[in-house]
This record gives C-alpha cells, structure tokens and sequence, in this order.
C-alpha cells in the first residue's frame, strides 16, 4: 500500500507544479477485488486488469512510472518501449 501512496504524493506535487490532473493507474494481477474497488473508489487509483503488457502500452512522455518489488525487469522494458517523463 505504501506504493500507492507514495504514487498518489508524486500526482500531487505534479498537479501542484502544473496545474493538470494527473491519472495513477496500478497493474497488479494479484489485487483482489476488493482491493481494486478500495483503490478505485477511496484513492481514484485506476487499476488496469488482468496479466500482461496493457500497463505498458500506456507509457508514454507525459507518465511518471513507479516500479517497485516487481518479479519482472519492468524499468528495462519501460526504456525500450518509451522516454516517460520519469521513473523510479
């Protein structure tokens, strides 16, 4: 949860500097349902479904991608598909 957290902080500061609204979407093929309804519908966090590439097709120049205790190289794919605004 303290992902989510420190995600939700970033959109903030970001919103802060830019006066935009910032989207923080989560892939997760672990999260329960009710975890995802909690994270949807108390924190606004989008959680894209299912296994797979999806969440990575949404990377582009305009995302901030966080990637933490992933069991896949999840930063060595993002350089290789697109330049995100940032990422850690």
């Amino acid at each position: 949860m303290k992902e989510h957290a420190v995600a939700l902080t970033v959109a903030k500061a970001i919103e802060e500097m830019g006066g935009e609204s910032v989207a923080v979407c989560s892939q997760e093929p672990q999260y329960t349902s009710v975890f995802k309804k909690v994270l949807k519908e108390e924190f606004g966090i989008q959680v894209i479904e299912g296994f797979g590439a999806r969440g990575f097709t949404l990377v582009d120049g305009r995302t901030f991608v966080l990637a933490h205790n992933s069991s896949i190289c999840v930063r060595e794919i993002i350089a290789d598909l697109a330049r995100p605004a940032g990422m850690c």
